[in-house]
């Protein structure tokens, strides 16, 4: 039984491959909750309405997110709650709750990115995880997510695109799924949530280009909350031996047990 034990040891050691973990890359204000704003309230980045509030809000978020466009339709920070209705008051925003924390973001027609301090890595998968809501007063008209590379010098409209998923793309002219199969739709009131994967080659030559997280839509507000990215090598630490090298790692250690068994025979 001891033989078997160790040779049972010895064989894992031969061939086990160690995977590697996802490490969490740091995204800033990752639910939109930096900004402080009173229930039932929206900041938006559109010029018209920023001097309303105060001027660290005039991005419509408070920290990580900026504005593609100040001039036309706005995106920024809402705090749902039940009063906001629509119409005549028989909907209101998402009376089921939020995904996390009491604030989301939302776009009314002008994407938001965050360019952050994680450079891309050779040999490396990304991962970004985020729910995407539709509220109950407004019909989805689409949206889309993207990971990019920034290779204009943080100008958003010099990134190189990574990977983007979109629904309803005959609404988003320029902004189809690219190396991602298209997202789906949530329902009125409903959160589903997304992944987005990006992989990186080995000699890819946007290694070292910062990433940037985007989110939009079309027109008619979609909503986004609790957004995360993480990043794994696609290179085992450990790489697997040659079959050749496994029989004569495994030659030995037998002959090395089989030495073990005589010796104590002999004793």
């Amino acid at each position: 039984m001891r033989l078997l034990r160790t040779l049972s040891f010895t064989l894992a050691a031969c061939i086990t491959l160690s995977v590697a973990n996802a490490t969490p890359l740091a995204v800033v204000n990752p639910g939109f909750e930096d900004s402080v704003i009173p229930a039932g309230t929206t900041i938006s980045g559109r010029d018209t309405f920023c001097a309303t509030f105060p001027p660290t809000h005039c991005e419509g978020f408070a920290d990580g997110w900026f504005t593609t466009d100040h001039s036309s339709d706005s995106n920024g920070t809402l705090h749902p709650d039940s009063t906001m209705f629509f119409n005549n008051g028989t909907f209101n925003t998402f009376p089921t709750g939020i995904p996390e924390g009491l604030n989301v973001g939302y776009s009314n027609g002008t994407p938001f990115y965050q360019i952050l301090s994680s450079t891309i890595q050779a040999s490396t998968i990304y991962n970004l995880m985020f729910y995407a809501g539709a509220r109950f007063d407004f019909e989805n008209q689409g949206y889309f997510a993207e990971l990019s590379a920034d290779t204009g010098n943080g100008d958003w409209n010099g990134r190189t695109v990574l990977a983007r998923t979109t629904n309803h793309s005959s609404n988003l002219p320029g902004f189809g799924s690219v190396n991602a199969p298209d997202a789906p739709t949530p329902f009125f009131n409903d959160w589903i949530p997304i992944d987005l994967t990006a992989t990186v080659g080995a000699a890819d030559p946007l290694i070292g280009k910062k990433l940037i997280i985007t989110f939009g839509s079309p027109a008619v507000e979609a909503t986004f909350d609790n957004v995360v990215l993480d990043a794994a090598s696609t290179l085992p630490s450990n790489p697997t031996p040659e079959p050749g090298t496994i029989g004569m790692m495994l030659g030995g250690a037998l002959g090395l047990l089989a030495w073990k068994r005589r010796s104590a025979l002999h004793k």
